[in-house]
């Protein structure tokens, strides 16, 4: 059943942190906030689920918010996911000096990397957050290397590191990009070509360090990887819950434990062979984890990739947001979703989230992730308490009941054959 469309949403506008960057509020006038740290080359609003997030939480007086980072956009090959994190935490505590009690995080991408250095690292207690989401943690390095195997890609980190263990991480690396330069300087006489900027989006300039920190091994971007030692990936997670539960509020203002929760999208583009969401969610939700008072997993979302753009995947990840904000403010969890009920139109559209193989359903089911599989119903074992209907016709005879003579045949149907 559809939602009834919300009143039109104020969108605040305001800055925090200094120098001051840029926040929209879609609510503040609700108790509680999530807010959305995005990815590599994002910038507000870039995901495709914001709206969805948005009507869905209202109800639960918790607001979206989306504060500006200074690596959005081409800002990132010059920032780090530590500056991220302390951005995020000037947010949160811009939002309890505004008078909201519960805050969570949720992280799209890299942002999902900004919630780790976050959650790691001892933060103010005005920076408090009673919960976080990563949706689609993945590791940038692992992707590099799979489409990095040319020379001069590895000559580029080879330099990278050595500047950094150097003590000169902050040089910038060589660029080929160059800027457009106005029309008379160049003795153009045609019109502009539009969009010229796209490049310092997507190849900015790049420090020694952003370059490393993404792509060696052990950089400070390297949470994600399915290679790294269990005992490392153990302590990196260990470490976030820790802190999750060291910024934990009083019961008497928010009264569920916090929550950390891995959203892996198993179409996402980022995810490669060995280390598909199936086996790092595996990996993780194994790697028995334990924190007083504070709980973790790791899910796989059907039909996602790396932004969730479809619609069914959406319905997926903002279910489970909402079902953690529901059990941390101790509110009634939404009942699991009917396994996707598509339309004809969208089933065509996703045909993709469906199993590839027989092995593949079984897969899921050994692996405690039945959940994962789009079409499973619970059909319960009675079907009605009503008591049965009385029969009204009569009981068709059997051949051998019935009289021998002709006039008891059945007459043949005009036209038919005769048998």
């Amino acid at each position: 059943m559809s939602q009834p469309p919300l009143p039109p949403l104020p969108w605040a506008l305001s800055t925090y942190a200094s120098p001051a960057l840029t926040m929209l509020d879609s609510s503040p006038g609700l108790p509680h906030a999530l807010v959305v740290l995005p990815g590599l080359t994002d910038t507000l609003g870039s995901l495709p689920y914001t709206d969805a997030l948005v009507r869905a939480l209202h109800p639960l007086g918790v607001a979206v918010v989306l504060p500006q980072l200074s690596s959005g956009l081409g800002g990132w090959g010059v920032a780090s996911v530590e500056a991220d994190a302390r951005e995020a935490a000037a947010a949160v505590a811009a939002l309890r000096a505004r008078g909201r009690r519960a805050v969570f995080l949720l992280g799209h991408s890299t942002g999902c990397q900004d919630i780790m250095a976050f959650l790691s690292a001892p933060r103010a207690p005005e920076c408090a957050v009673q919960g976080a989401v990563l949706q689609a943690p993945c590791s940038d390095r692992l992707d590099w290397e799979e489409g990095s195997d040319d020379e001069a890609a590895q000559a580029q980190l080879e330099e990278a590191t050595r500047l950094v263990r150097a003590g000169q991480g902050s040089t910038l690396l060589p660029r080929a990009v160059a800027a457009p330069r106005p029309a008379h300087a160049v003795g153009r006489t045609g019109s502009e070509p539009m969009g010229a900027n796209g490049a310092n989006i997507t190849e900015p300039p790049m420090t020694a360090y952003r370059y490393w920190s993404l792509y060696a091994p052990g950089g400070d971007d390297d949470y994600f990887s399915g290679d790294l030692p269990e005992s490392s990936q153990r302590a990196i997670w260990q470490r976030a819950l820790e802190g999750l539960r060291r910024q934990w509020k009083d019961e008497a203002e928010v009264p569920g434990r916090p929550e950390l929760l891995a959203l892996c999208g198993d179409e996402d583009e980022y995810m490669h062979a060995p280390y598909l969401a199936g086996a790092v969610v595996s990996q993780w939700n194994g790697l028995a984890l334990s924190a007083p008072d504070a709980a973790f997993a790791a899910m796989v979302v059907p039909a996602a990739n790396h932004k969730v753009d479809a619609a069914a995947a959406q319905q997926h990840v903002v279910h489970a947001v909402c079902n953690l904000v529901r059990r941390v403010l101790a509110q009634p969890e939404l009942p699991a979703l009917e396994s996707l009920t598509l339309s004809d139109a969208q089933r065509e559209g996703h045909k993709g989230e469906h199993p590839q193989s027989f092995d593949a359903i079984v897969e899921l089911i050994t692996t405690g992730r039945a959940d994962a599989i789009p079409g499973i119903r619970q059909i319960p074992s009675k079907i009605s308490d009503a008591p049965p209907s009385e029969a009204v016709l009569a009981r068709p005879l059997k051949p051998w009941e019935r009289p021998q003579d002709d006039s008891a045949q059945e007459p043949h149907h005009a036209g038919a054959p005769a048998m």
